[in-house]
């Protein structure tokens, strides 16, 4: 199985995997420092994570490594019997999945389609202006 062997300092973490058709994301998330004199939680920390969705729709996790300025971070592409069992697993939860469609939709339907009279019909040249 094609994997992502995740290195920090030249020390290996992990391997994650996931098989066909199966979603896997690495990520590095991470903020500027904040001023002195502006108190931010958080501010100036960095992190690196692994995280997919398994064929059956279940969340799965590889550990969350914080990183410190100077880290190097090598990932590898490697071919694997398994990978690294993952630190965390949620199954998938078909009603909340409904839900967050539910909202992308409602979103995406109020930035692209027009206000107005929603029962509109096409004209019948198809909208081509006649000159």
């Amino acid at each position: 199985m094609r994997c992502f062997e995740v290195w920090v300092n030249g020390q290996r973490l992990y391997t994650a995997g996931l098989p066909f058709p199966a979603r896997l994301h690495g990520h590095f998330r991470g903020c500027q420092p904040a001023p002195d004199d502006v108190p931010s939680e958080g501010a100036g920390d960095h992190f690196f994570s692994f995280n997919g969705s398994d064929p059956n729709g279940d969340w799965l996790n590889w550990p969350m490594r914080k990183l410190q300025l100077g880290d190097e971070v090598t990932i590898r592409v490697v071919e694997v019997d398994a990978p690294d069992e993952p630190s965390s697993r949620r199954p998938r939860d078909d009603a909340e999945f409904e839900r967050t469609n539910r909202r992308m939709y409602e979103r995406l339907k109020q930035k692209f389609e027009p206000a107005g009279p929603a029962d509109t019909p096409p004209s019948s040249d198809g909208g081509v202006e006649k000159g």
